[in-house]
């Protein structure tokens, strides 16, 4: 009876453990898009990734994969692509369920650009009309308001949204499309505000960044521009002064979590998309204690996901210290590096992925010329 009890619970935590995974890896993939949306049409971001996260099944559902919808938006009357059916909670005029229509989009991207058009729905009479009068900051109300428009006939549908926003902590990123906002959402309500500028992060005063422009002192590595900290400044200090978009630089540089707080000294701040691929004499790197993929990739400014692709390597997960990481090539099945915890990977499956995304490296769409 005890190891059926036992059994039981490692089941469960074997579930937990693959949906937290499964929403850290849609989060990762779909955060940039769902930032570009807010700033284009004012649907924030932390309301857009919890319906996603919600409607999908973290991107695991029968309709997300098949169709690339995401948020279930239906064909309508004036949808002219290609649909999918099945059954839903559409009936006929005797009662019975019936298959819906929806519909199908090239990308997930399509899915969430798709999903901010349905909001904004372009007319006045638009029963959502009214959610945009909302800050964008302000997910509690934009997650009451969207049951009060009629997207959810589940009353708990507001509180679902609520829950994944703060569990994942989703607000930050609505703070990342607001140019003017200089406080994460995460502080605390007594933090105040400085008289003579600056902001307080973490009981840390941080000086405001320069009126004056500076003369810019780009350097380059691995043919990647990019400029050093000086450990007073943030990342949005440095998207201000180079008059770049911050989520583009959360992108660029993905080890920064947090487009607020400030910057160790002499940290390598990229200005563009770093490389598939090193340019350099080194063909491998052994791993320091301590040390991840994402460290890895911003030393010698390769790209994350492709550094991963390389080593054969499950999104998310990290190598043992003293393992060789490979930066240029691909790695061989049999050399692949042992990883620290194998219970902690993305839901990109094994096979899928070394069968699948070595192909990545290797179009000219990408430019690798190893």
């Amino acid at each position: 009876m005890k190891k059926i009890i036992v059994s039981f619970f490692v089941f469960i935590l074997s579930l937990q453990i693959q949906a937290q995974n499964a929403a850290t890896a849609y989060i990762d993939a779909f955060s940039n898009i769902a930032i570009i949306e807010m700033q284009r049409t004012g649907v924030p971001a932390s309301i857009k990734l919890a319906q996603g996260l919600l409607e999908s099944n973290y991107g695991r559902s029968e309709l997300s994969t098949a169709t690339n919808n995401h948020f279930g938006i239906k064909c309508g009357n004036n949808w002219n692509g290609k649909s999918y059916f099945k059954e839903d909670d559409d009936k006929d005029h005797r009662g019975k369920l019936i298959e819906s229509c929806f519909r199908v989009y090239d990308s997930p991207e399509e899915s969430f650009i798709a999903h901010s058009d349905f909001l904004l729905n372009g007319g006045k009479q638009s029963r959502y009309n009214f959610l945009f009068e909302y800050k964008t900051q302000d997910y509690k109300r934009w997650a009451n308001g969207l049951q009060k428009a009629g997207y959810a006939t589940d009353s708990q549908y507001p509180d679902k949204l609520i829950n994944l926003i703060e569990k994942y902590e989703l607000y930050r990123y609505d703070d990342m499309g607001n140019a003017h906002n200089d406080y994460l959402a995460v502080e605390s309500a007594d933090q105040k505000k400085p008289s003579k500028g600056g902001r307080i992060l973490n009981d840390r005063y941080v000086k405001p960044a320069s009126k004056t422009q500076k003369t810019p002192d780009f350097k380059s590595n691995n043919d990647v521009k990019m400029v050093l900290s000086d450990g007073s400044e943030s990342l949005k200090d440095i998207a201000d002064e180079y008059a770049i978009d911050v989520a583009a630089l959360m992108k660029y540089n993905e080890d920064i979590k947090s487009p607020y707080e400030p910057l160790s000294p002499k940290s390598r701040i990229y200005l563009e998309k770093k490389k598939i691929a090193y340019g350099g004499k080194t063909k491998f790197h052994k791993v320091r204690e301590g040390e991840k993929m994402a460290n890895i990739a911003q030393h010698y400014a390769i790209d994350l996901e492709a550094l991963y692709i390389r080593n054969r390597m499950p999104f998310g997960s990290q190598p043992v210290p003293g393992e060789k990481i490979q930066l240029k090539g691909v790695i061989r099945t049999s050399k692949r590096p042992e990883l620290i915890s194998k219970n902690n990977l993305s839901i990109v499956e094994k096979s899928k992925f070394v069968e699948e995304t070595v192909e990545y490296l290797f179009t000219s769409k990408h430019g690798d010329k190893d």
